[in-house]
């Protein structure tokens, strides 16, 4: 009867203990989805911050390109510009040098 009684509390012992353990895992899987929740928080925030930095940047680069093709184009035009500029003084410093050596002023 001693040793019915002892496997008795034993078994009680043993359920307490196995409820408290339940309740612990419990408690863990729910910090544990509490803590993964907000990693992956932490983790949406900060790629969305960088997702957004880096559509600023490629505005930016966008606009620096625009503005370097401008800059190559106006380049270009101004250099289009001068040759022709020069083009057209050459014939009349040839001519105004023919009229020098022609005794002309």
């Amino acid at each position: 009867a001693a040793d019915a009684e002892r496997l008795e509390q034993d078994c009680v012992r043993l359920a307490r203990e196995a409820e408290e353990a339940r309740g612990a895992l419990e408690d863990t899987e729910a910090a544990g989805r509490r803590a993964l929740g907000e990693v992956m928080s932490l983790a949406h925030t900060r790629i969305s911050q960088l997702s957004q930095s880096l559509a600023d940047r490629a505005h930016e680069a966008e606009a620096l390109r625009a503005e370097a093709a401008a800059s190559t184009a106006k380049a270009e035009h101004l250099t289009l510009a001068l040759q022709h500029s020069r083009a057209h003084a050459q014939p009349a410093e040839e001519a105004g040098a023919h009229d020098e050596r022609r005794g002309g002023t």
